[in-house]
């Protein structure tokens, strides 16, 4: 019994992963060829800019929780407690890193119309950052 739940999740996290890398490689060809060069690389350049506050709204709460929830699966009430606090921790800094984000957008994008709707619409990225719990079910091998 326990080699069968090992082998389905095994295989549903396989697929998972094989999704997140063959998703982009349908869908960028053709958004590439929907915008012109020049807004893609307005599109890439802001994506980038993201990507480094992303980094620190994660503030590494994906490892670390999955890390933890592994030692402690078959205690229920520390699991409740370790989500809790990794929650909030993750939370309160998904809130601050967004809004060290929109400052730098106001101080440093405020001639640039476009770059800043970018850069606005990318922030929705880093306030999701709070939402992403993927650790806990991933500790638990609950794809």
């Amino acid at each position: 019994m326990k080699y069968k739940s090992l082998l389905k999740n095994f295989v549903y996290k396989i697929t998972l992963n094989l999704f997140n890398v063959f998703l982009p490689l349908l869908t960028i060809p053709y958004i590439y060829r929907l915008f012109e060069p020049k807004i893609m690389g307005e599109i890439e350049f802001t994506q980038s800019i993201m990507n480094y506050f992303f980094i620190f709204a994660g503030f590494g709460i994906y490892t670390y929780g999955l890390r933890e929830v592994s030692k402690v699966r078959d205690n229920k009430t520390e699991i409740e407690k370790l989500f809790s606090e990794l929650f909030l921790i993750s939370t309160l800094s998904s809130i601050l890193v967004l809004f060290i984000y929109l400052g730098y957008i106001y101080f440093e994008f405020n001639s640039d119309i476009l770059l800043k709707n970018l850069l606005l619409i990318n922030s929705i990225s880093i306030f999701s950052c709070i939402f992403y719990i993927e650790w806990i079910n991933e500790a638990f091998e609950n794809y």
